[in-house]
């Protein structure tokens, strides 16, 4: 889903329907009770599948059938009592290490990164096994008959309520270890890491994918009439439908440029695009806030910044007084690095959508490249001066993006600007007289870098 949810479409579609869809799905990725209730409803079927078999199939004489049904009623009915108070004594298990987990992580990593753990499919296929397992057991004592005369005992059913109590316990085992594993730093961190990858080589995509010649071609001020259009609403844009925005462009016969982007807050009455056409337009018939989803909070949906912040959210409280751990900081800054190196020799600009007549129809605002590098680094900057190795580490990721931004001059302007921050800053910094070598050698491994730049060009 993350690699189709931002991508320029050369074909504009009217319909909000698959971005709200987009959403709808992410939210429910992110609970606790979507997969288990569905596990819960297929194990319901499965009982009143198997107990229908049992009734057709008691009479037989299968020798298989014989094996499972050689169980008396009563002792049938004990097993799965006792299965089923065992698997909710499993259960409560489960939730009280899933509750010390998000706790754990709230407090370690930050309260941003608990949707990272609820969305965990392994923890949520758990939790559902789990679950509809004793809806199971309860299921199947109910058609276990005791009854003198009427004694019926469901042996494919109470069978396979002994199959599951068996997964349940292997289950539970695997959990343990997922749970030491998940809620480790370097873990949590990779994991952030490779959804920021993603969200960039979509950003990667719709780059390559726009019309650069269309942002020559078209000259606002030619336009007899550019119209702002403002926000009704206040909260956070969660997603934009350019398709369907430029299918409405077309019916205006103008163009939209717009001047948010998702991610961005905006209040009642600020300006959330401009249109330019030659026709004049009245208030009543401009009908662009449909376009934008808005919600009380930032979501990953077409905003790769959110993953920014979760990974510098994870620094900060690392070099945090409290936790100290400058290790984890750094361990932030190269996977930082690691996804900024795939734009570095990248030019972010304005992308385009065009209607099926190949005119344009939306100017997006897109991030920059200096965007997303303040983003990422601005705050880790600030906070890493009482951390002379976090410095280190900061100058020696600059001067590797240098190397690798050297045909892009806006980044490695960008670049250039933060390594001479940090510059300034350590300049009136107590460190001792090894230290300060050691952020001057890395500070001359990034003015080398611009030398060799400046020359090329």
């Amino acid at each position: 889903m993350s690699k189709n949810w931002s991508k320029v479409l050369k074909r504009a579609a009217p319909s909000n329907v698959f971005l709200v869809l987009a959403k709808r799905l992410m939210v429910l990725s992110r609970s606790f009770w979507a997969l288990p209730t569905f596990l819960i409803i297929i194990s319901s079927a499965l009982v009143l599948f198997l107990v229908q078999l049992d009734q057709d199939l008691q009479y037989s004489n299968h020798s298989l059938l014989v094996l499972l049904n050689d169980l008396q009623p009563n002792a049938a009915l004990s097993l799965m009592q006792v299965v089923a108070g065992s698997i909710i004594t499993i259960t409560s298990i489960a939730f009280s290490m899933t509750l010390v987990v998000l706790t754990m992580a709230s407090q370690q990593f930050g309260p941003r990164l608990i949707g990272n753990f609820i969305e965990d499919r392994r923890t949520q296929w758990v939790l559902g096994i789990l679950t509809a397992t004793f809806v199971y057991c309860l299921l199947a004592m109910r058609a276990v008959n005791t009854q003198m005369g009427e004694a019926f005992m469901p042996g494919l059913t109470v069978s396979m309520g002994l199959v599951l109590a068996i997964v349940c316990v292997f289950t539970l085992i695997y959990f343990i270890h997922h749970v030491a594993i998940s809620i480790q730093a370097d873990n949590v961190i990779k994991k952030v890491s490779q959804q920021l990858g993603t969200d960039f080589e979509t950003l990667i995509t719709q780059n390559c994918n726009k019309f650069n010649q269309g942002i020559h071609l078209f000259e606002p001020d030619k336009c007899a009439y550019n119209q702002e259009v403002t926000s009704e609403y206040a909260g956070y844009i969660q997603g934009i439908n350019y398709e369907g925005m430029a299918a409405y462009a077309k019916d205006l016969s103008g163009v939209i440029q717009l001047q948010v982007r998702t991610g961005h807050h905006v209040l009642c009455g600020i300006a959330l695009a401009k249109i330019h056409s030659d026709v004049q337009l009245s208030s009543s018939e401009i009908d662009l806030q449909r376009f934008f989803i808005m919600g009380h909070e930032r979501t990953p949906m077409q905003d790769p910044e959110f993953r920014i912040n979760q990974l510098v959210e994870m620094a900060l409280r690392a070099l945090s007084p409290g936790i100290n751990d400058p290790y984890t900081a750094i361990h932030c800054i190269d996977s930082l690095a690691l996804r900024l190196s795939q734009l570095s020799n990248m030019d972010l600009s304005q992308a385009l959508v065009l209607d099926e007549e190949d005119h344009l129809r939306v100017i997006t605002r897109q991030p920059t490249f200096a965007g997303l590098l303040n983003c990422a680094f601005d705050q880790i900057r600030q906070h890493a001066l009482d951390h002379v190795a976090v410095v280190v580490r900061l100058l020696e990721v600059f001067a590797q993006l240098l190397e690798l931004s050297k045909k892009q001059s806006a980044n490695h302007e960008a670049i250039m600007a933060q390594v001479q921050l940090i510059e300034t800053a350590c300049a009136n910094l107590n460190m001792s007289e090894s230290e300060r070598q050691a952020v001057s050698c890395r500070l001359n491994a990034c003015y080398e870098s611009q030398s060799e730049a400046m020359k090329r060009e």
